[in-house]
């Protein structure tokens, strides 16, 4: 009998606390989800915009493959240094000035008239992006234990394929309905209109998220303590110097660094070279 009410002892306070991450995932990862699905959208629009951008700069497919890869050297240069201002400055500040600033720099190639521009501002939205994903992740351990986070990382990731879905339709209903608006071309429109959503996103996110559990005014003190409680790691503090050197000199971090970009490789050559694959083989819509 003893062993059977421990048990259901047990049983109610993990309904419980599922009843808890279920609401504190409602609340914070609807934002951060469509901040990623921005994020995505943002990196990859220039692909659609290639179909007509090229030519009106009057720039070659070499210059084009040069300023898309001048995003992940300001991107990869930034991304330590991004998280470290993310730790001083806290991550749901920093995430909103992640959000903000990327989608001013992407706003700007709206106005792009010159290859060089157009490499100067692919060089300056990997740095202003540099830092969304691994802070997001940081700002997720917070609030979930281990056991939980996979499941609320899983809903978070969830908007690049839909952004992969999406990008396409949108993409094309803005250059094609939007041309010659203003005297501007389609593409510039497309730069122009998707920078909005992630500039409303970021300043959303510094009003609307709470910056940890305990300044969350839909959680009580009894609540906190039970995230605590369940994830004690967060309330450690770690010196940074000590463990980014540590990271550095593990071989597991080098081989996870290879492993995701020759993913990322094969996966962002599909997003930037689709378009212009579709349309070579005469599909103009």
């Amino acid at each position: 009998m003893q062993n059977t009410a421990v048990y259901e002892q047990e049983a109610c306070s993990d309904q419980k606390q599922d009843r808890l991450y279920a609401k504190m995932a409602q609340r914070i990862l609807p934002l951060l989800f469509l901040g990623f699905l921005a994020s995505y959208l943002d990196r990859v629009n220039v692909g659609y915009a290639k179909l007509r951008m090229l030519s009106d700069l009057g720039m070659s497919e070499a210059a084009y493959g040069l300023g898309i890869g001048l995003f992940f050297l300001g991107y990869i240069l930034c991304e330590v240094p991004s998280n470290l201002f993310l730790v001083k400055f806290g991550a749901r500040n920093w995430i909103a000035r992640i959000l903000i600033t990327w989608g001013l720099c992407s706003g700007a190639m709206m106005f792009v008239h010159t290859p060089t521009q157009f490499y100067v501002l692919r060089v300056l939205l990997g740095i202003a992006e540099a830092g969304f994903m691994p802070g997001v992740l940081y700002y997720l351990a917070v609030w979930f234990p281990p056991h939980y986070r996979s499941k609320v990382t899983a809903v978070f990731m969830a908007g690049i394929p839909l952004a992969s879905v999406i990008g396409g339709p949108l993409s094309g209903w803005l250059m094609q309905s939007l041309n010659g608006v203003g005297g501007y071309e389609g593409w510039r429109w497309l730069f122009f209109w998707e920078a909005a959503p992630p500039v409303v996103i970021g300043i959303a996110v510094f009003l609307m998220l709470p910056a940890s559990p305990e300044k969350a005014s839909w959680l009580n003190k009894q609540d906190v303590d039970t995230l605590y409680a369940a994830n004690p790691a967060i309330l450690e503090k770690v010196s940074m110097t000590s463990s980014i050197v540590a990271a550095f000199r593990n071989p597991w971090v080098w081989l996870l660094g290879v492993v995701d970009g020759t993913l990322l490789l094969g996966l962002y050559t599909i997003a930037f070279w689709t378009p212009s694959l579709l349309h070579d083989e005469g599909i103009r819509s």
